[in-house]
C-alpha cells in the first residue's frame, strides 16, 4: 500500500489504524507555484518491489549514501552520464524544433497531487494531477485567468500514464488529470480483465470527475485506444465534456482489429516477414484448441491472436513472457514501418519530415487544404512530391489515405455498411488450456510475478472486441447524434499503420463539424514532431475558449 508522506506523517502521530481511509486521494493540494518558486514534489513510501520507473518520485537533490560500493558508484556514474547525454540530445532536439517554429512539449513538472479511487470490489484506480489547482491564481501580479480542467486518457489498452502526458497542456492554464485505467499503470490489480469493459472505464472517468469535485472536463484528450474511451465517455456523458482532442482515432471495430492482428489483415500483408515471426512464436503443438465452437467459429484468421491470448492469460509466467515479447515485437514492427515510409517520402531529410504539410478537411464542402505550421497554404509542388494534388477534393484524396477498405460513396447508410462486421456478442472468449513445461521461475520471484499489463489488456480487448466494447458501435447514428455539438480536433498521421486513417475518415463522415488534421509524413506516435505540434496547438486553442 502506498501513502502520501503527508498522510504518513499524521498517521505516525495517530495510534488508530482507522485513520487511513479506504478511498484516498487529493488530500494535499499545494498552491499554484510561480516560475520563480519551487514546486513541491510528493513522495511515496513504497514497500513493494515495483520496478516501474514511475513508481517512486525522488527528491531532485537526493545524494548517494556514503557506504555505496565502488562498483555500484561506477555504475551510477555511468548511468548518470548516459542520462546527461540523453538530456542534452533531447534539449538540442527541442531547440531545433523550436527554431523551425514548431510547438514542443511544455517543460516537465512534478505532480501537484496523486491518489487512488476504489471503484468496485476488484479495481482501484491511480491518478495524478498537474498544473493549476484553483481559479483566479496569479503570478507576479499577472492574472492567469480561469483554470481549465483536462483529462488525459492513455492508449493500449493497458499502457498507463506517464508524466510526459501532462506536458501537452499549458500548466499555467490547465488542471491536468492523468488516469491509469483498470489494470493499467499503477492501478490495481495490474493486468486484471475481470470487470474490465468499455462502459466500466467510461463510468470510471465520471466517478473520478465527481471524486475530484470537478464540474466538467473542459478538455478530454485521448490517443489510439484513449480516443475510443474519450469518444465513448462523451457519448455517455455529453454535458460533462467541453471539448475533445483525439489522436490516432480508434473505435475498435472488428475491421480495425483484423487490420492489425488477422492473417488476412493489411499489416500482415505489408509485413510478411514480421508476421511470420509473430505467427511462429506460439508453437501450435503447445496449445489445445478451445472446445467453445462459438469462440473459434469463422475466426481462423485470428488464430495467431488467439494463441497469444491463451499464453498471456495462462498461469505460466514463462509462457506470458514469451507471448508478451512476441506481441510487442509485432506491434513495434508495424509501428516502425510507418517511420520507414516517412523516411522514404522525405529522402531521409529530418527537416522535411518535421516541416511536412498538414491536410485539413472541410467535409461540409468536400474541400481540403494543405497548410504549414503557421496555417499558410503549402505550394503545390511540395504537396505533389508526396503524391497529393493540392487542387483535389477529399473524395479524390481519400483512396490514397485509406488502408483497409475501399471508399464507399456517401449515402445515408454508408457508415452502416462499413460497420457490417460488427455483431452482438455477450460472452467472453474462454482461454484455451496451455500444454507446456512448468515455468522456470527465478529464485528472486521476478518471473513468477511478471504481469505484462499492456500486452494482456490489448490482447483481451482485441480478441473479445465486441464483448469488451459492451456491444457498442461508437459510429452508429444514434451514438454520434449525442456528440455533434461537442467541439473536436482530431489529429491523424497519414502513415499511421497501428490506427490507420480509415477510422478518422469514417469518424469525420459521421461528425462533419469535427476538425480533422492529417500530418502527411507522420505515423502513430504522439511524440512525432508534427503531431506534437498539432496537439499542443490544439490544447492552447481550447484554453482560450
Amino acid at each position: 500500500m502506498k501513502y502520501f508522506v503527508s498522510l504518513l506523517a499524521v498517521a505516525l502521530t495517530n495510534s488508530s489504524a482507522a485513520f487511513v481511509p479506504k478511498i484516498w486521494g487529493h488530500t494535499y493540494h499545494p498552491p499554484f507555484a510561480c516560475p520563480n518558486q519551487k514546486r513541491i514534489r510528493l513522495l511515496f513510501v513504497d514497500g513493494s518491489k515495483n520496478t516501474d520507473n514511475r513508481a517512486s518520485l525522488k527528491e531532485e537533490n537526493a545524494q548517494p549514501t556514503i557506504d555505496d560500493k565502488k562498483d555500484a558508484q561506477s555504475s551510477s556514474n555511468e548511468t548518470a552520464s548516459k542520462q546527461l547525454n540523453h538530456q542534452k540530445n533531447s534539449t538540442d532536439r527541442t531547440e531545433e524544433l523550436k527554431s523551425l517554429g514548431l510547438r514542443v512539449l511544455y517543460p516537465p513538472l512534478p505532480p501537484n497531487a496523486n491518489g487512488t479511487l476504489q471503484v468496485d470490489s476488484i479495481h482501484t484506480l491511480y491518478y495524478e494531477e498537474y498544473g493549476r489547482q484553483t481559479r483566479g491564481d496569479d503570478c507576479n501580479n499577472v492574472t492567469l485567468g480561469e483554470v481549465k480542467t483536462a483529462l488525459f486518457l492513455h492508449g493500449g489498452p493497458g499502457a498507463g500514464c506517464y508524466p510526459n502526458h501532462a506536458r501537452f497542456f499549458d500548466p499555467d492554464r490547465y488542471r491536468i488529470v492523468l488516469l491509469d485505467q483498470r489494470g493499467s499503470g499503477r492501478s490495481t490489480p495490474r493486468g486484471e480483465i475481470r470487470n474490465n469493459t468499455l462502459l466500466r472505464l467510461v463510468d470510471d472517468c465520471e466517478l473520478l470527475r465527481a471524486h475530484l469535485g470537478i464540474q466538467k472536463w473542459d478538455v478530454v484528450m485521448g490517443g489510439s485506444w484513449g480516443s475510443t474511451l474519450a469518444i465513448a465517455y462523451a457519448q455517455e456523458f455529453p454535458p460533462q465534456v467541453g471539448a475533445l482532442i483525439l489522436r490516432g482515432a480508434c473505435t475498435l471495430r472488428s475491421a480495425e482489429v483484423d487490420w492489425l492482428f488477422s492473417s488476412k489483415g493489411g499489416a500482415a500483408a505489408s509485413l510478411p516477414d514480421s508476421w511470420s515471426v509473430f505467427e511462429s512464436a506460439m508453437n501450435s503443438s503447445k496449445r489445445v484448441a478451445s472446445k467453445n465452437e462459438n469462440a473459434e467459429c469463422n475466426e481462423g484468421h485470428r488464430v495467431t491472436l488467439h494463441s497469444h491470448y491463451d499464453q498471456l492469460m495462462s498461469n505460466h509466467s514463462e509462457a506470458r513472457l514469451i507471448a508478451a515479447k512476441s506481441f510487442f515485437q509485432w506491434e513495434m514492427a508495424v509501428f516502425s514501418s510507418a517511420q520507414g515510409a516517412s523516411g522514404k517520402q522525405n529522402q531521409n531529410n529530418s527537416k522535411d519530415h518535421d516541416m511536412s504539410p498538414v491536410l485539413v478537411w472541410d467535409s461540409l464542402t468536400d474541400t481540403c487544404k494543405f497548410v504549414d505550421k503557421d496555417e499558410k497554404e503549402v505550394a503545390s509542388n511540395k504537396v505533389a512530391t508526396m503524391g497529393y494534388n493540392v487542387n483535389g477534393s477529399m473524395s479524390e484524396i481519400q483512396p490514397k489515405l485509406r488502408k483497409w477498405q475501399p471508399i464507399i460513396p456517401q449515402s445515408s447508410n454508408s457508415l452502416e455498411t462499413r460497420m457490417a462486421s460488427f455483431e452482438s456478442v455477450t460472452k467472453i472468449r474462454p482461454v484455451s488450456p496451455i500444454v507446456t513445461q512448468a515455468s522456470k521461475t527465478a529464485s528472486n520471484g521476478t518471473m513468477e510475478h511478471f504481469i505484462p499489463a499492456q500486452a494482456m489488456l490489448t490482447c483481451f480487448y482485441s480478441v473479445n472486441d465486441r464483448f469488451a466494447m459492451d456491444n457498442i458501435c461508437l459510429l452508429s447514428n444514434d451514438r454520434m447524434a449525442r456528440i455533434q455539438q461537442i467541439p473536436c480536433i482530431a489529429v491523424q498521421g497519414a502513415l499511421d499503420r497501428i490506427c490507420t486513417p480509415d477510422t478518422a475518415l469514417d469518424l469525420k463522415d459521421a461528425w462533419p463539424s469535427m476538425e480533422l488534421r492529417i500530418p502527411l509524413a507522420s505515423g502513430h506516435s504522439m511524440y512525432d514532431p508534427s503531431i506534437t505540434h498539432e496537439l499542443v496547438k490544439a490544447t492552447d486553442r481550447l484554453s482560450n475558449n
